[in-house]
């Protein structure tokens, strides 16, 4: 499929930066003749390396999803099956659950602490088939389409749920199992959409930053419109990175009226990770 072209940035959270942690973020972009799927992943800031499960967790979801759909194409059944009511969302679910176990057992360690360590994470995702469009999430995060925002989470003590919970138990399982489960937020026929973004939970800060001045400079954050809206994001792809670098950069500066230093910090706490997606034009 090239109906959509795409363009992706991440960077590192301030409080991270500051706590000496890695980005825990990750995203994938997977194209191919039937689908296209783009995700991005949030790594539980508790967990030691969940970067690494959040890396390897992206890719893990989008085999599965596109396994599924191969399957549901080879037996005939419609893209409108692609929601969360129906079987295939879970189907993908349990699928990823047994690539999760394999990969936490060969970390050597009881698998709860294997998890923990390395393997709690969110999801947030497009799947754009010939047919259908499906905005999913597996914890907290932003999607927009079509302009139109979704906010998924905060949750309670700002605890999202994790896929991997589905591999222990825990209280979520036997108070609200919904919250372990794919959840599909939005989904139509694909001629209808004409511009997407997908985020992990630091995007709702950049929103919230939008009408701010970039750190050190005069000019503001702006929306998050401007991601799918400017072709300077999909003509240079490091474009939409650097424009989040330097939102959270922290900038010093000499007030000589005051005799004082300055400090303007960087406006994302969290690391933040978006992929935009809009239709490609038909000359």
């Amino acid at each position: 499929m090239r109906e959509f072209q795409f363009a992706v940035g991440s960077v590192l959270g301030r409080d991270h930066r500051v706590a000496g942690k890695n980005n825990q973020d990750a995203w994938y972009v997977s194209t191919g003749d039937t689908c296209d799927i783009v995700l991005v992943a949030d790594g539980c800031s508790a967990g030691t390396h969940s970067e690494v499960g959040a890396h390897a967790g992206v890719q893990m979801v989008s085999r599965a999803i596109r396994r599924h759909v191969e399957l549901y194409n080879a037996a005939g059944i419609p893209h409108t099956a692609f929601s969360s009511s129906g079987p295939f969302w879970e189907g993908v679910r349990l699928d990823v659950l047994r690539q999760l176990r394999g990969f936490a057992q060969m970390m050597g360690e009881r698998l709860p602490t294997a998890l923990n360590t390395y393997c709690l994470f969110t999801i947030v995702g497009a799947l754009l088939t010939k047919e259908w469009a499906s905005f999913f999430s597996l914890g907290d995060g932003v999607i927009i389409v079509n302009g139109e925002m979704i906010r998924i989470g905060p949750f309670p003590n700002n605890e999202p749920p994790y896929l991997a919970y589905g591999l222990v138990p825990t209280s979520l399982e036997r108070e609200n199992p919904a919250l372990l489960r794919f959840w599909v937020h939005r989904e139509e026929p694909i001629e209808s959409i004409d511009s997407f973004l997908i985020g992990t939970d630091g995007a709702w800060d950049l929103h919230e930053a939008e009408l701010l001045p970039m750190p050190g400079k005069d000019e503001p954050v702006g929306p998050l419109s401007q991601f799918w809206s400017e072709d300077r994001y999909f003509r240079n792809q490091d474009m939409l990175r650097r424009r989040l670098t330097i939102a959270n950069r922290d900038m010093t500066r000499a007030s000589w009226d005051e005799r004082e230093l300055i400090i303007e910090h960087g406006l994302l706490p969290d690391d933040t990770t978006i992929i935009t997606g809009r239709r490609v034009s038909v000359p």
